[in-house]
């Protein structure tokens, strides 16, 4: 291909987006979600000519588990959701770059996921943003700047800095009297 899209390309490529994410829900039943999880979810569906199917992958390695473990199930999955047959699989190794990039056109191009304010008052209106809501563009720091309040109402005040994560005591079992160092 010379570089520039062919006419309809661009809709082969939200058409392999849609498909994709059709084949992720049909795969997710079909692995366990261990192996899903790790080999299947982070690929990336990157271009559909012609009959040959590129995804991108984080590494050589995954490249190489996905053609010897799954490449049957996702040729499988796409020809059906894809409504083809004859389909070929290629698995290309992404840059960091790339995947950073990859990623980001897959936000833009889906639909638009509303955050949840984790610190917004449960009794505030839901007519907009209120003072008390974090700003979603606000570094981290700011937003916990705000999870402080309560030590503000304990008759401190938070400081500039922030403060180390609270350590919360982890629960434990009894030891084995027989499995001690001593023994």
């Amino acid at each position: 291909m010379s570089g520039q899209l062919e006419f309809g390309e661009e809709d082969r490529s939200a058409t392999l987006q849609h498909a994709w994410e059709l084949c992720l829900h049909l795969l997710a039943t079909k692995v366990s979600s261990v192996t899903f999880e790790t080999w299947i979810r982070p690929t990336q569906p990157l271009n559909y000519v012609g009959s040959v199917v590129t995804l991108g992958v984080a590494s050589p390695f995954a490249r190489e588990w996905l053609e010897k473990k799954a490449a049957n199930a996702i040729r499988s999955a796409l020809e059906f959701h894809l409504d083809t047959t004859g389909l070929q699989i290629q698995f290309v190794v992404l840059s960091r770059e790339q995947r950073s990039v990859e990623a980001a056109k897959k936000a833009n191009s889906s639909a638009v996921q509303t955050a949840l304010p984790l610190d917004a008052d449960p009794e505030s209106n839901a007519d907009g943003p209120t003072e008390s809501a974090p700003n979603p563009s606000a570094p981290p720091t700011a937003t916990r700047s705000a999870s402080s309040a309560p030590r503000a109402a304990s008759g401190r005040k938070p400081s500039g800095k922030a403060s180390a994560p609270e350590v919360l005591p982890l629960p434990s079992l009894p030891l084995n009297e027989r499995y001690l160092f001593e023994n």
